[in-house]
């Protein structure tokens, strides 16, 4: 069975977001995020919004995916407005007007990946520990200019099912990768919904 990342595209024709204040963010509160001008081309909003590291979309999405899928969880979403004179929104080709309510999509389940996967995963110290961080991944699919560069045959992200048991998001252990199953790749693109790619990233064996 084949795994996927679940990947939003940063192209430039969509507003996209950053996080606000990252390091001083509670979990306990909704994640705060500003519009972000480098390298937007356009305020439309996407259904899958980018951002950093994060994984946000239109809230009745979110709602759709948290009720048919395992191993992710909701968390709110506030804008935090650095623009606030509505005539020069309007101005901003980059400054969305009229953001429908967004939400972020929160992976729960974290897995071990297996030896034969092709991973670098390197040791860091940070406030006098030691932690693991899955530095790089070869071998999986990539988008390149709208274009999904195909997955090199045997290598990428391998994941034994027990492991993944009744989930379909997961990260892999030391990472952020948003992975998931074939079953949220067609429910998803069975909706049509708008900046979202898979990107073929392994197997559950």
């Amino acid at each position: 069975m084949l795994i996927y990342e679940l990947y939003v595209d940063f192209d430039g024709q969509y507003a996209r977001l950053s996080p606000y204040d990252e390091l001083n963010q509670k979990e306990s509160e909704p994640m705060k995020f500003v519009w972000n001008n480098w390298g937007a081309d356009d305020k439309k909003i996407a259904d899958f919004v980018p951002t950093f590291f994060y994984i946000v979309a239109k809230e009745e999405i979110a709602d759709l995916l948290v009720e048919n899928f395992a191993g992710i969880q909701k968390r709110e979403v506030e804008i935090i407005e650095m623009v606030t004179d509505e005539k020069k929104k309007k101005r901003l080709k980059w400054y969305p007007v009229g953001v429908p309510n967004l939400a972020m999509l929160e992976v729960t389940k974290r897995v071990s990946i297996l030896p034969i996967s092709t991973v670098e995963v390197v040791e860091e110290e940070k406030n006098g520990k030691i932690r693991k961080r899955l530095k790089d991944v070869t071998g999986i699919a990539e988008l390149e200019n709208g274009a999904i560069i195909p997955r090199e045959k045997g290598k990428g992200f391998f994941i034994s099912r027990k492991e993944i048991g009744n989930c379909d998001f997961f990260h892999p252990e030391d990472s952020s990768f948003c992975l998931c199953t074939e079953k949220v790749k067609q429910y998803i693109e069975s909706k049509g919904y708008t900046n979202v790619y898979f990107l073929e990233a392994g197997n559950i064996m």
